[in-house]
């Protein structure tokens, strides 16, 4: 039986030069590493963990759902201001408003995840944002994951990017400011915005051999 849904030949072949399934498989151990180093240091079984920009379902959220929903003394909570969240399946993920974050009583967290957030923004707008994360939760740690296209050939980019989600907003928005959005940093300069917004960068890594993706781990 053939099955529900196959990629083309030269699909495959787009999905393989564009490293998807690498990157996504390289982000999932960095979360499973980090939870493990941080129990291990810890001596504690609890976790809490912000997924920021989590979009309507997106895909951290579900690598994050998938080492934390349903497992005791952890939780995962999800924020997002510029769109509607999908519902949560699990007892231990919930979805926060804004002042849970930022406000007087905000939670505190162990780890906050912002995954291909700091795309939408300018060199100006990720530092401004992570400062203000820093300030509020300056013991958490930041695992950062985006694009580092900087200095790429547009049609290139274009061609590579093919996921579902890539393609949605490759439509959204136009080829010219998809492309653009995806190739502000370069990975040194991703870690920098970090740097310059107050943190202190604890590892960084490409997520994959093609090196269009990026990890940055700080506090």
């Amino acid at each position: 039986m053939l099955p529900a849904f196959s990629f083309s030949t030269e699909e495959k072949k787009r999905h393989e030069q564009g490293g998807h399934l690498q990157a996504s498989i390289r982000q999932q151990q960095i979360y499973s590493d980090l939870f493990s180093d941080m129990a291990n240091q810890t001596q504690r079984d609890t976790l809490n963990v912000l997924d920021f920009g989590t979009a309507y379902r997106g895909a951290s959220r579900s690598f994050l759902e998938g080492q934390i929903g349903n497992k005791a003394g952890r939780s995962l909570k999800l924020y997002d201001p510029y769109t509607r969240i999908a519902p949560p399946i699990y007892p231990n993920v919930s979805i926060i408003d804004e002042h849970a974050v930022f406000g007087i009583n905000a939670e505190e967290f162990d780890v906050i995840n912002l995954s291909y957030v700091l795309c939408c923004l300018d060199g100006v707008e990720a530092t401004e944002l992570l400062s203000k994360i820093i300030e509020q939760h300056p013991d958490a740690v930041l695992t950062v994951f985006d694009y580092v296209l900087k200095n790429r050939d547009k049609a290139r980019v274009l061609d590579v990017l093919c996921t579902k989600q890539e393609m949605i907003w490759r439509k959204k928005m136009g080829d010219d400011a998809f492309f653009q959005s995806r190739s502000y940093y370069a990975i040194n300069e991703l870690a920098e915005v970090v740097t310059d917004a107050g943190g202190t960068v604890l590892h960084q890594e490409h997520l994959s051999n093609r090196q269009l993706r990026a990890c940055i781990l700080a506090n």
